[in-house]
């Protein structure tokens, strides 16, 4: 299993928090709306971004909501639909001379280095983070609009 991944900095989730508290009920009804279909976008595109060789893969992938549904969970690898891939960061980021990482998951990612015990060099097939960053920033918008600054 690997560590949780958070995309919003601590001071963006203090943030989220203190304005949650202050909604209607009607309002964090919606929110809640929002976050989980945000985190169902995110499991529908990484689907599809997934490479179609890895049919496991997409199996793997889905999502949860948690606590009072301000919260979700996220996974490609099988956390909690049955089907357990430890591949899937490996796919997403690459092994050996084909792993590319980008800068802002450099410190999540180094948790999947390997022992350089075999030589397997297959190039990064990004799915998981590109739909994570695509859903998320769909997600801003509609907080904004409800009034999320």
């Amino acid at each position: 299993m690997s560590k949780p991944f958070i995309i919003l900095p601590q001071s963006e989730l203090l943030k989220f928090k203190a304005w949650t508290s202050r909604l209607s009920a009607e309002n964090t009804s919606q929110c809640q709306r929002i976050i989980l279909g945000t985190c169902t976008n995110i499991v529908r595109k990484a689907m599809r971004l997934a490479p179609v060789n890895f049919g496991f893969l997409r199996a793997s992938i889905g999502t949860n909501a948690t606590g009072t549904g301000m919260n979700a969970e996220v996974w490609a690898g099988g956390a909690g639909k049955g089907v357990n891939v430890h591949y899937a960061p490996y796919v997403e980021f690459g092994t050996g001379k084909g792993v590319s990482v980008p800068n802002e998951l450099a410190e999540y990612a180094i948790q999947f280095k390997g022992k350089g015990i075999r030589k397997v060099n297959n190039r990064a097939q990004p799915y998981f983070f590109p739909a994570v960053k695509l859903s998320v920033k769909e997600m801003f918008t509609k907080l904004h609009q409800m009034g999320f600054k």
